[in-house]
C-alpha cells in the first residue's frame, strides 16, 4: 500500500534533505528506497542540489586523503572519513583531491585480484613489490627473478618483507619449506584442524 504523505512529513524532508539521509528518512517514515525516490522527484530535490552541500574538512581529514590518494581509490577514502551518508561523497573527494593538486591518477597505486600492488606507467602495468627491489638492489630485475612476499601478504611491500628469488625453482622451493614448517606445528599442536569446516587453525 502507497504511504500517504502528509503536508507535514513533506515540510520534514524539504527542510532536513541537507543533514538527514535518504535511509534515515525511509526509516523515520517507514517507506521503501523507491519511496523516497518518488517523493525526491515530486519535490524537486535533485542530485545536483544534494551535491551541492559543503563538507567542512578537517586537518585530519586533509592528512588523510594527502597520505592516501595513491594508495585508494576516492571510493575507499569517502567511506573511511564517512562522507558517504548522502551518497555523493566520491565527488566530494574526486574536488577536493584536483583542488590540493593531487592529480595523475594513471599513476596511482591499485591493486589487482591476487593482490598485488601497481600502477600503470603509459600503458604498462608497474608492480610495487618488483619496483622496490630494484630501487634495493640497484638495477633492474631479470624476467626469471621473482620477488617472494615472506608474510604471505601480497600487498604488504615493505622491503623488510621482500625476498629476492633468482628463479621460479627457488621461489617454489620457499613455498615448500613453509608447508614443512606448518606441518610440523601441526604435529606439535600449534596448528590444529577442525573436523567440521576441513579448516586448520591456530
Amino acid at each position: 500500500m502507497a504511504h500517504k504523505w502528509t503536508d507535514e512529513e513533506n515540510e520534514y524532508i524539504k527542510n532536513n534533505y541537507k543533514t538527514v539521509s535518504k535511509k534515515e528518512l525511509c526509516e523515520k517514515f517507514n517507506v521503501s528506497m523507491a519511496s523516497i525516490n518518488h517523493k525526491y522527484q515530486r519535490l524537486e530535490i535533485t542530485e545536483k542540489s544534494i551535491m551541492g552541500i559543503s563538507y567542512e574538512w578537517s586537518d585530519s581529514d586533509i592528512k588523510y586523503l594527502i597520505d592516501n590518494w595513491l594508495y585508494k581509490e576516492d571510493s575507499e577514502i569517502w567511506k573511511e572519513l564517512g562522507i558517504d551518508k548522502f551518497g555523493f561523497g566520491k565527488y566530494v573527494v574526486t574536488r577536493k583531491r584536483i583542488s590540493l593538486g593531487l592529480v595523475g591518477k594513471s599513476k596511482r597505486i591499485r591493486q589487482n585480484k591476487e593482490g598485488y600492488k601497481y600502477y600503470i606507467n603509459y600503458d604498462k602495468a608497474v608492480y610495487t613489490h618488483r619496483e622496490k627491489m630494484e630501487d634495493k638492489i640497484g638495477r633492474k630485475l631479470l624476467s626469471n627473478e621473482i620477488v617472494h612476499h615472506i608474510d604471505g601478504n601480497k600487498s604488504n611491500d615493505d622491503i623488510n618483507n621482500l625476498f629476492l628469488c633468482k628463479d621460479n625453482s627457488e621461489h617454489q622451493h620457499l613455498h615448500n619449506s613453509l608447508e614443512c614448517v606448518a606441518y610440523k606445528l601441526v604435529q606439535n599442536g600449534t596448528i590444529k584442524f577442525n573436523y567440521e569446516t576441513g579448516e586448520y587453525y591456530l
